[in-house]
């Protein structure tokens, strides 16, 4: 079976609603949601805390849920061995080509994103200086409460501090609530890529836009 370092690339997250170096001044950043709701905070996700075992967490239950239907169950427990265990979490919050942000919620991890530099796919020609924006998950206890939105909305205010001209991301078309949920932010369809798991194809859509 493949490997799962490169093929999670699409912008995924189930139910959508609504210190690195180089690290910004300002790493938290509160959003404004519901009044019924605390308002999520934005932060970058830190190495020497539990942050990497409720990413983990989260990634599983938000992963297997979204796609079970479309693989096998040998190939899904693979699939999150792989890629949602609390030691590759902490390898990605460490790696100097990822940033990863987590929302929290009054204290709980409510949800989190990843940011990848220097990641490149074929038609992205012509897009200048691009940075790629990587799993968008909220846990399903949060959805409603804005928080897809402030961590989209925190990913590319750091793509614009950090000086990043567009944004691309991959996401399966058939997660049409996911697409219209980009589609708010400017992004546009602009080609596609297939995305390998394990013994699973798919052929997800590119979308970019320009900051």
């Amino acid at each position: 079976m493949s490997s799962p370092a490169r093929t999670d690339a699409r912008l995924v997250e189930a139910g959508v609603d609504g210190q690195h170096p180089g690290e910004p001044s300002g790493s938290t950043t509160p959003s404004t949601t519901s009044t019924t709701r605390p308002a999520p905070l934005i932060r970058f996700a830190r190495p020497d805390s539990p942050d990497a075992d409720a990413i983990a967490s989260i990634g599983r239950r938000v992963f297997g849920a979204t796609f079970a239907s479309i693989t096998s169950p040998a190939n899904m427990v693979w699939y999150l061995d792989s890629a949602y265990t609390p030691s590759v979490i902490l390898s990605d919050i460490q790696n100097p080509d990822l940033v990863v942000l987590v929302a929290e919620v009054a204290g709980e991890i409510a949800g989190f994103t990843y940011i990848a530099k220097n990641t490149w796919e074929d038609c992205l020609e012509g897009w200048p200086n691009p940075v790629e924006i990587r799993r968008i998950y909220v846990d399903t206890t949060h959805h409603g409460g804005g928080v897809a939105k402030a961590l989209a909305e925190r990913a590319l205010q750091w793509a614009r501090e950090q000086e990043y001209e567009s944004v691309w991301l991959g996401v399966l078309p058939e997660n049409e609530r996911a697409v219209a949920f980009y589609k708010k932010f400017g992004f546009e369809k602009i080609g596609n890529h297939e995305f390998t798991w394990g013994d699973t194809l798919d052929l997800d859509d590119i979308m970019a836009m320009r900051l």
